[in-house]
């Protein structure tokens, strides 16, 4: 009967040592992903406080499909409840496209409200809303930031096709 017992044990040993040996799986983020989501903590931090700085470098405009660069000119400015902003455009204006270098600019200088926040995909992506008026132009702006993606900014208006531009939030 002794050997019995010796033997179970050792069945029971030999069958459970894989599992034993196994190391627990802990997941380490490579430097790569390390750096996204410390990028992507300090972009959701400053969308939450309502103080960031966006650059955008392309512009993709919805009627033309088409895709230009930006190369710094265009930029937001959020800070507390005041925005200010430059944005190339290039779409159409009041039901025309837009030719004068003057109003190819969209110059806002205005306090804003509907501050909204909106998280999705399990927190992974993050959208701020807005609304500013600027005379007698009304933008709605939504501002979508996701881990690894640039962020991406659509604007709508009352007097312009929608835009859309892709940038960063610094």
């Amino acid at each position: 009967m002794t050997i019995k017992k010796y033997t179970y044990i050792l069945l029971f040993l030999f069958c459970s040592f894989p599992l034993i040996a196994q190391k627990p799986n802990t997941q380490k983020l490579s430097k790569k992903e390390r750096k996204q989501a410390e990028k992507f903590e300090k972009i959701k931090t400053n969308l939450e406080n309502q103080t960031f700085s966006y650059n955008a470098k392309w512009s993709i405009y919805e009627s033309k499909r088409t895709k230009m660069s930006m190369a710094g000119y265009s930029y937001i400015k959020l800070k507390g409840n005041t925005m200010s902003s430059s944005l190339v455009y290039h779409g159409k204006l009041n039901g025309q496209y837009v030719e004068d270098l003057h109003d190819s600019l969209i110059r806002i200088a205005s306090e804003i409200s509907n501050y909204s926040i909106t998280y999705k995909d399990n927190g992974n992506t993050i959208i701020a809303s807005l609304n500013v008026k600027q005379n007698s132009e009304k933008y709605d702006i939504e501002i979508t930031a996701s881990r690894g993606n640039p962020v991406i900014l659509k604007l709508t208006s009352n007097n312009r096709e929608p835009v859309t531009y892709e940038g960063v939030i610094r």
